[in-house]
This record gives C-alpha cells, structure tokens and sequence, in this order.
C-alpha cells in the first residue's frame, strides 16, 4: 500500500460525494512553498479499503468523513456535491513512478511466461533460446536505465526539497525534471510492447494484463505535458548558462564512476556519451533566449507551422 497520512481539514465543494474513493490535494509541505506544498492522495470514504471476504460494509463515517449540507447547484443534479469535513481521515499518497512500474511489470510476466513456455516439441524452455534471452535482455536494460535516471532525479529533488542542495543541484532538477517525465514515457511504452511480443500471442490476451498496463502508460505521454510541450520547457530552462554544465558535470562525474573491470568493456561507449557531453557543452553553454523566443514564435494559434522568417 502507499504511504499513510491523516488528514484533516474543510472542504467547501467536493462532487460525486456517494463514491467509495476520492482523490483530494492536501498540504504535505510549508504553506510559504503555495502549490508546491501539495500532494495527491487516495481517500477512502470507508476503512478498511479492502475489507476482508464475508465482513460487513464498514460505516460511512468510519474514515472520519462528515457532510454538511448538499449544494443547491442549478445543475448537474445528479452528482451530487457537499461540503465536507475530514477529521483524522486516513489517505494515501499517490504519484508512484507508474512508467517505469508498468514496464518492470510486462517484464516480469515475460520473464515468468518463459521459464514455463516450451519450444522445438517441448524439448526447449523459452527462457533457454539465445535469441529470447537477447530480448529479455534488451528490455531489462532498458527497465534497469530508466529506473537509474528516476531515482538519480529523486535523490537531486530530495537533496533540494531538504533545503541541503548547491547551485548545481537546483539547476541540474530544473533540466532533469522534464527530462526524466518525457524519456521515460516514451522509452517504457515501447519496451512495454516489446514484452507483449515476447509472449507471441498470448501477450496480446487480454487476461495477461500487459496490453492494460500498455493503455494506462499511453497517457503518460500526454499528462503534465506531452513530448513537444516538455522540449520547450528544456527549452526555457535552457536560458540558465549554468543548467547545462551542472547537467554534463552530473552526467561526467556518473561515467568517471564506472567501475575499471565494466569500464574495459564499454570502453568505446563510455567514450561515444562522453563525447555527446562535449558537444552539448558547445551547443548550449551558453543562454539560448534566441532558440527559446523563435520556439515561441514558431507556436502559432494551431501550433502546426512555423511563421516564414522565424527560423534562425
């Protein structure tokens, strides 16, 4: 289950109050830090959430949720909205890095479905064809690389959130922020459909629950800002000289630690990213208020083309 708050407080309008669940946004932080200070949380209207086979409906107050009175709104009658007053109301916090979970769940029904599925008259597992292994591998590189950079990201936001971050920490979030929210949706999805794939037809049953996890992962693409969307905000976050030099020395100082026996073998890897570092620090240490004002430009009412003379 998520983490576990209480809370407590007034709320003047709040719909679909008949519902068994609700999300509501509650302060977790100081009231000077305004919307940053909130979170998301699941609340329950009875306790337990999950009430054990043959129990009784829990009270509809046994989570400390209290109406008021009922709105007498000139419409949408049939939901109907109140005002409420939680006291020690049990929430849980949601915003789990569900991407990067969707995939690490399509892997491990891969990974399961080939350690019983037989091949060649069922003298083969699946998981012993060199050529299935090598997928499975590539997909859990790819689990393995995104959940580095997620939780490389957290310990930055975490270091910042703690009031204990440098200059370079601040900057170095401000770019990964939109970085890590815009590759890991692309890149879990498709990987996602790779796991589908190694299943052969059966990942495309229903009942295995990969091609569900593939449709909630899709709005991953689209919520809190689409690929295009998040570029520009690399974009405007660029116009800070020091944002791409903190994020090459984080990058340099993450290859520099790549153990001496592992660094031998992807010598020549280690060396093309390195090189990639080299060339953002020519590209963009510097601001790019040019790049950024014809990015505006260009984002006409439809947002489909580019104003003839904006380009630089």
């Amino acid at each position: 289950m998520w983490p576990e708050y209480q809370l407590d407080g007034f709320k003047w309008f709040s719909s679909a109050t008949d519902s068994d669940v609700s999300v509501a946004l509650a302060r977790t932080g100081d009231i000077k830090d305004g919307s940053r200070s909130l979170s998301l949380f699941l609340v329950p209207l009875r306790i337990p959430l999950v009430p054990q086979a043959g129990q009784p409906l829990p009270s509809s107050i046994s989570n400390g949720i209290y109406t008021h009175r009922l709105k007498n709104k000139i419409g949408t009658h049939i939901v109907p909205t109140a005002e409420l007053s939680l006291k020690s109301t049990t929430a849980y916090l949601l915003g789990a890095i569900s991407g990067t979970g969707h995939l690490r769940k399509c892997l491990e029904i891969a990974t399961a479905y080939a350690n019983v599925r037989r091949i060649s008259n069922g003298q083969q597992l699946l998981a012993e064809n060199a050529v299935h292994v090598a997928q499975l591998a590539s997909i859990s590189l790819v689990y393995r690389a995104l959940t580095h950079l997620v939780f490389g990201t957290i310990l930055v936001m975490g270091r910042v959130e703690a009031n204990v971050a440098s200059k370079d920490d601040e900057s170095l979030l401000r770019i990964l922020t939109a970085v890590v929210k815009a590759f890991t949706a692309e890149k879990a999805v498709a990987a996602m459909e790779e796991s589908m794939t190694a299943l052969g037809g059966m990942g495309y049953m229903e009942e295995v629950g990969i091609g569900r996890s593939i449709r909630d992962a899709l709005v991953e693409k689209i919520w809190e800002g689409t690929t295009s969307v998040l570029a520009l905000d690399l974009v405007r976050s660029a116009n800070d000289p020091t944002a791409f030099t903190a994020f090459k020395n984080w990058g340099t100082k993450i290859l520099d630690s790549c153990p001496p026996e592992l660094g031998s073998k992807v010598q020549a890897t280690l060396e093309a990213v390195k090189a990639a570092f080299q060339t953002i620090d020519k590209v963009y240490g510097h601001p790019m208020n040019n790049f950024a004002s014809t990015a505006s430009a260009c984002s006409d009412v439809s947002g489909s083309r580019c104003v003839s003379g904006d380009a630089p």
